[in-house]
């Protein structure tokens, strides 16, 4: 990730934060219709009527070192949303014209576009659904499409936007739910976005690519955590509303259970089930970006019916937290990598290392206790 050193000669304010516009919630199922999947119950408005929840700390990127944001957030494993993250990248000016983004893209590029949703644990069947949401298209249809008022969740998904980072895993060079024939890369864009001051000292992504790209109108991201590395969401264009959940016992039980029950929650009017839940929101407008701490909990949704871009940054989570096996996340993690080793522990110990889970210091010995313990 590019790191920024510079002297801002402009102030940061508190942008005013958007409104949801409540009666374009699902609030009664009601939503946009799909041709494999039908009633929606995705409003996030809905869950808070059951677990009102609490704001997210914003603090403001003009005043932001890296030494605060690492001591106060990233080692204290705390989301924030920083105001006036984005004022100095040149996507900020040159990306509110579609003009610009086809002419530097190219009309005729292909990529893949989600018509719906996704199931983020999904069956055989809903992976169908995953998989029949998308649709190939030019790089011009799809903003045509994505600028089209009442067009239904149109998602330009997951495109990487930077170079391989040479520390990254297979699964950065494709999104493991769109089609196979398409290579999702707009890096075309790349000189528009920037690094960030507070995060200079930022250690290479090892399972996602820096920087990738959704382009977006009417979006819905069910709730899912990052099993690795930590995420910096962007706004660029369009605000979107956030909720989060930390990743403690309780809340990794609720929405594990969920996602097990039922792929995902698009779908079902669980919003009762959040009665009692520690929840968290955010509104990101455009400029902010909002640190989302890997093993949290969270769900998107977009505010306006509106094309808007989001930049999803992302950088090495510190050892100390991503192999702490207090969180229930991380436990599954290393019981998946048991599990799936040819070589038993030694195995594991190799893939742990590898994706920077276990510092090199880790012994077989501590591996072994480990496994003990993960099954008491």
């Amino acid at each position: 990730m590019r790191a920024l050193v510079f002297n801002r000669t402009s102030e940061i304010t508190n942008a005013p934060q958007l409104t949801r516009n409540r009666a374009r919630c699902c609030l009664n199922g009601v939503g946009i219709q799909s041709s494999s999947v039908t009633p929606k119950f995705y409003s996030l408005s809905r869950i808070q009527e059951f677990a009102p929840p609490r704001d997210v700390e914003s603090v403001s990127a003009a005043t932001l070192t890296s030494e605060d944001f690492r001591r106060n957030f990233i080692d204290k494993f705390r989301p924030c949303r920083i105001v006036g993250a984005l004022e100095h990248w040149p996507a900020m000016r040159l990306w509110k014209s579609d003009e610009y983004l086809i002419g530097r893209v190219g009309k005729e590029k292909e990529v893949a576009v989600s018509t719906s949703p996704l199931f983020e644990s999904p069956n055989e069947e809903q992976l169908k659904h995953n998989l029949g949401s998308y649709l190939k298209m030019s790089f011009g249809d799809f903003m045509e499409r994505a600028s089209a008022p009442g067009s239904g969740h149109t998602v330009l998904y997951s495109h990487r936007v930077s170079e391989p980072n040479g520390y990254e895993t297979k699964f950065a060079n494709a999104h493991p739910l769109a089609p196979r024939h398409v290579e999702p890369d707009l890096r075309e864009l790349f000189p528009d976005v920037d690094g960030f001051p507070f995060l200079a000292d930022a250690r290479p992504s090892l399972r996602y690519p820096a920087y990738r790209a959704f382009v977006f109108r009417n979006a819905f991201t069910d709730w899912h955590f990052h099993p690795m590395d930590d995420a910096l969401m962007c706004q660029v264009d369009g605000a979107k509303e956030v909720l989060l959940t930390p990743p403690d016992e309780k809340s990794h039980a609720l929405l594990s259970g969920l996602t097990k029950e039922y792929g995902g929650t698009f779908t079902k009017d669980v919003a009762s089930r959040f009665a009692g839940a520690e929840i968290y929101r955010a509104v990101v407008n455009p400029g902010d970006a909002l640190y989302i701490p890997v093993y949290w909990w969270h769900a998107v949704e977009a505010l306006e019916d509106r094309r808007g871009i989001t930049i999803a940054a992302t950088f090495r989570t510190p050892m100390a937290i991503s192999g702490d096996l207090r969180y229930p996340a991380a436990r599954e993690l290393v019981k998946s990598l048991f599990a799936t080793s040819e070589t038993g522990i030694a195995g594991a110990l190799t893939k742990l290392r590898a994706g920077g889970v276990v510092a090199g210091a880790v012994t077989l010995s501590h591996l072994h206790r480990a496994r003990q313990a993960l099954k008491r």
